[in-house]
């Protein structure tokens, strides 16, 4: 059975203390559902979602990267 290019990639993943002390942050945020959770996080900042316990330094930027559907213009 040959596995499917989701199987293939590779995964790099970052502890929380890592990411808080970046100085740039780029979030990715693909599809349709992403756009009510990424609503929520950044209006109430819910804790169920991992990206509300992302707190950078006062100087680090973020970038946000969405598709259409993940944003308010594809809607």
């Amino acid at each position: 059975h040959d596995a499917s290019p989701r199987d293939r990639l590779g995964r790099v993943t970052l502890t929380g203390n890592t990411i808080n002390n970046a100085y740039g942050v780029t979030v990715l945020c693909t599809g349709e559902k992403k756009r009510r959770i990424l609503d929520e996080v950044l209006r109430q900042n819910k804790p169920e979602y991992p990206i509300s316990h992302v707190k950078l330094r006062p100087f680090a930027s973020v970038i946000f990267k969405l598709d259409l559907a993940a944003s308010h213009y594809g809607a």
